[in-house]
Order: C-alpha cells, then sequence, then structure tokens
C-alpha cells in the first residue's frame, strides 16, 4: 500500500494522543489531592509516546517484511512528528476555550514570535522523545542480525558485553566504559570495531557516534552482513527444473 506508513503513523498517534489525553484529564484533578500524581503522570506520558512509536514501528517492519528500509522508519518519525504538532496544536486551542481562566487573552499567547518559539520546542520535544525508541530499535536490530538476541539492546552493562562480541574485542573493554573520559575512546573504539564487523569504513563509525538515531537504523535495516557470521548458504532457485532434467 502506497501509504502504509502514513496510516500507521496515523493510527498509533490516534491512540496515543487519546491516552494521554485521559492521563492528562486525571492528572490534572488529582494533583490537587496529591502532588506526586503530576509527576506520575509526567513520566507515565513520556512512556505512552515511547511505547506507541515503538509498536508503530514494529507494525511497519512486520507489514513490510525484507523491504523495510531506514528510510521508512525516518518517514515514520516524520509524520509522527508532523501528527503530533497538529493535534498538540488543536488541544491547545481546546484547552483555552474550555479554561475556566480568562486573565490571558489567546490573541497574547499566540504572537508571531511566541508561535515560532512553540513550534521549535515543540518540535525539540517530539524529535527527542521518538529519535530515542528508534536509535534503540535500531541497534536491537544489529544485535539480531549478529545472531545475538535483541532484548540484550536494552539491559545495561550487558549490552555492552554483547556489542564487544559483536565488534570481536576482548569483553574486559566493558570496564573501560565506565571510566570517565577514557570511556570516550572506547565509545569511538567499540563503534568503529561495530561498523567495521559489517563492512563498514570509519566515516559510518563517526556516524554510529555522534548521529545514533540515524546511523544504528540505517544499518539494522540495511543488508549489510555480520561478517563474523556464518556465510550464507546457497539456495538452488530451480530445484524441480534440475531433478527434472537429471
Amino acid at each position: 500500500m502506497k501509504n502504509q506508513t502514513l496510516l500507521i503513523a496515523l493510527k498509533w498517534s490516534g491512540i496515543q494522543y487519546a491516552a494521554l489525553l485521559a492521563i492528562a484529564f486525571i492528572g490534572f484533578y488529582l494533583t490537587n489531592a496529591l502532588d506526586s500524581i503530576g509527576v506520575l503522570a509526567s513520566v507515565l506520558m513520556y512512556g505512552i509516546q515511547i511505547a506507541f512509536f515503538v509498536f508503530a514501528l514494529r507494525e511497519l517492519e512486520l507489514k513490510m517484511g525484507k523491504n523495510m528500509t531506514a528510510p521508512r522508519a525516518f518517514e515514520l518519525l516524520g509524520w509522527f512528528m508532523g501528527i503530533g504538532l497538529m493535534l498538540s496544536f488543536f488541544a491547545f486551542f481546546i484547552m483555552d476555550i474550555f479554561s475556566s481562566s480568562k486573565s490571558m487573552d489567546l490573541s497574547d499567547l499566540m504572537s508571531a514570535s511566541s508561535i515560532g518559539l512553540m513550534l521549535v520546542a515543540m518540535l525539540g520535544y517530539m524529535f527527542f522523545i521518538y529519535a530515542i525508541p528508534l536509535a534503540i530499535y535500531g541497534i536491537w536490530r544489529v544485535f539480531t542480525k549478529a545472531g545475538k538476541p535483541g532484548w540484550a539492546s536494552i539491559v545495561p552493562i550487558y549490552n555492552a558485553v554483547v556489542q564487544c562480541e559483536i565488534a570481536q574485542r576482548p569483553a574486559w573493554w566493558v570496564i573501560m566504559l565506565f571510566i570517565p573520559f577514557v570511556n570516550i575512546v572506547f565509545v569511538v573504539m567499540l563503534s568503529n570495531g561495530i561498523s567495521k564487523a559489517f563492512g563498514k569504513e570509519e566515516g559510518f563509525t563517526v556516524g554510529l557516534v555522534l548521529l545514533p538515531f540515524v546511523f544504528y537504523p540505517m544499518l539494522g535495516f540495511g543488508p549489510d552482513r555480520w561478517i563474523y557470521g556464518p556465510e550464507p548458504v546457497a539456495v538452488d532457485e530451480n530445484p524441480i527444473e534440475d531433478h527434472l532434467v537429471d
């Protein structure tokens, strides 16, 4: 389907914002009774945004199959941000209409400068919220391509051990990753090892270090094979014809 990515984004964005509005509504009325409710509601809202974006990524991957690529994941990210921006502005207007406080006029809020600042802040917030799970999902796919369990990518410390295995580096490097300043050098070296393990060059290593939310999905969804794995088995494309010839 041509607009499959958009339809998935619309579906999960709608569910996501319905859940967010429900939590915001409940949290608003319960905050007066218990201050900690507001904090819990905020944390829950962050978790919902991340979770539903991951659900959308997973559905897109299942539907695309072998045709799933990093650009598709980036497209989904873009749709999520665009839809989220529109829904957020819509919610803002609704809140203003039904607000009991009329001390501040909407025209005072919605000046050109305030709209611009609000737009930049909201885009930055949404990019931060969605870029993190996109990077983690890309790392998950890198792990599975190397024959490692995907869940290992979200387990602290153990994920570093698995990364050393993928890069064919000694396990004691994990200790160096927790030493201030020294860890910067070893992060770069380990990223370079992962890059080399999939046949990439140093330029790709720079991308893994500086833009992991871009380059890990590119590596995870790309065609590059883990060079330390077994050679792919050649499959006879026409076994029936060969049998008839024999």
